[in-house]
């Protein structure tokens, strides 16, 4: 899916929310293939873009499959949402230091 602010002037900018509800995960990228890291945040907490935040900036909201992010009327801002063949997880292991050091860090 592509995404582009056109017929606006480059400071414009608007924030997109794209509910992708399949258990596949997806990554934002730019039109060179750039991608952007993610600011993971659960479904109670509040999601705050500031100036400084450029195109490409975007949260995930857990749990809710939502994915928020902004784009700029700059032509640059041509953003691609795509599936991905990865899987995210969360792991704990519950462990001593001794253990976990005893491996030289290495789980």
């Amino acid at each position: 899916m592509r995404y582009q602010l056109q017929g606006a002037q480059k400071d414009d900018e608007v924030f997109v929310k794209v509910v992708y509800p399949t258990d596949k995960s997806i990554r934002l990228e730019n039109v060179y293939g750039g991608q952007f890291p993610p600011k993971i945040v659960r479904s109670d907490q509040e999601i705050e873009f500031d100036s400084t935040d450029e195109c490409g900036s975007h949260y995930i909201i857990l749990n809710t499959g939502e994915h928020v992010f902004k784009l700029t009327g700059n032509y640059y801002c041509q953003l691609y949402l795509k599936e991905t063949n990865v899987i995210r997880a969360s792991v704990r292991y519950q462990m001593t230091m001794d253990e976990f050091f005893g491996g030289d860090g290495v789980t």
